[in-house]
């Protein structure tokens, strides 16, 4: 093989070889930096929280109140059954106990139930976690009458939390 040839062959050779590497149908893989959050810096874990809602004075009304955190204030979804049908229900937090009930702390959205006596609501409310759940905040669901049907109290943090 004369010299000329062996030189071309050391130049194209390569030369074929990169170009057919860069047609590639694999997709490209990155193996992500363990130390390199994997969202934004501003990015916030939500919390939440679930509150499981009692009869009140044999009304039947059960539900749950389920609280998450976000950007600074709670979304509260609220769900009952049993309730009486075809009603809107006023719901709110309040400060205290289930036992030794308080002033309203917060409104909620009105509970609309449905032929069955099932209804949710979802309210948004200017207090963090922290500031609900400090073992003083009950959340109630009241009759059209304005009497409570169901309570449920909101524990502290760290209890159960």
């Amino acid at each position: 093989m004369s010299m000329t040839r062996k030189m071309l062959t050391l130049v194209v050779v390569p030369c074929f070889a990169l170009l057919a590497c860069e047609v590639n149908d694999e997709p490209e893989v990155t193996v992500a930096d363990p130390d390199t959050p994997a969202f934004e810096d501003d990015f916030e874990p939500v919390e939440e929280e679930t509150v499981s809602l009692s009869e009140v004075d044999g009304s039947g009304v059960t539900g749950e109140a389920r609280f998450t955190e976000v950007d600074g204030e709670t979304e509260v979804l609220l769900q009952v059954e049993n309730a009486p049908a075809n009603a809107s229900l006023a719901a709110h937090i309040h400060e205290g106990r289930c036992d030794d009930q308080g002033g309203v702390a917060e409104g909620l959205e009105n509970v609309m139930t449905d032929a069955d006596g099932e209804g949710a609501s979802t309210s948004t409310v200017a207090l963090t976690l922290n500031q609900i759940m400090d073992g003083q905040h009950y959340v109630q669901a009241h009759g059209e009458d304005g009497q409570p049907i169901t309570c449920g109290d909101i524990p502290e943090r760290g209890n159960g939390w």
